[in-house]
């Protein structure tokens, strides 16, 4: 036995299942590219299928979501990825236990399609941004409190403002203030 790898016991997975892990037999150079290879897949695919089955689908829901007209057939699991949805599915409130959920949302920068890209980010959906899309997204994901698509957008708007076209952006957007609110160097950059 090579005491750079210690035993490990092996893990039960039922009555009659065992799976015991060995070390590998390859350099750690080829177990883990081969390693991540593997994991890159299997992420992949687990993505794509909970976007397609659960997402798109809405196969095993066991919650319902109206926002901005649409309806949502989701999954309180994959909701609570979201600070917002966990906070008010664990917490005492009524919506709890509710299998219906409405969101109210007044932020008049949010719309149909920026609630469906944020809601798509939770199931694992990369959004695809572009100029009429992203600050409308950003508020949407400001308001389920998504910080890591926040920082999505931002970038996104960063990387696409240029001196010529911020105003059109501001005046089209009207919401040009939460870009400062969520990247203090937007504000150094354009204040400079």
């Amino acid at each position: 036995m090579d005491p750079q790898y210690p035993t490990k016991p092996a893990r039960s997975y039922g009555p009659q299942m065992k799976m015991t892990i060995q070390p590998s037999q390859h350099s750690d150079n080829d177990r883990s590219t081969g390693e991540l290879r593997a994991l890159d897949c299997n992420l992949t695919a687990l993505c794509d299928h909970i976007q397609t089955e659960g997402f798109n689908s809405g196969a095993f829901s066991d919650m319902v979501v109206h926002a901005m007209g649409s309806t949502y057939n989701l999954h309180r699991l994959i909701l609570s990825r979201s600070p917002y949805f966990r906070n008010m599915l664990h917490g005492p409130w009524k919506e709890a236990s509710a299998p219906v959920l409405t969101l109210h949302i007044d932020d008049k920068n949010v719309n149909g399609e920026a609630i469906a890209m944020a809601l798509a980010y939770l199931y694992g959906h990369h959004p695809k941004l572009n100029d009429n899309n992203a600050f409308r997204v950003l508020a949407a994901a400001s308001f389920l409190d998504l910080q890591d698509l926040c920082a999505i957008c931002t970038d996104f708007i960063i990387s696409e403002l240029w001196t010529s076209n911020f105003l059109a952006y501001q005046v089209r957007n009207a919401c040009a203030a939460s870009l400062f609110m969520y990247d203090p160097h937007a504000t150094i950059f354009f204040c400079n």
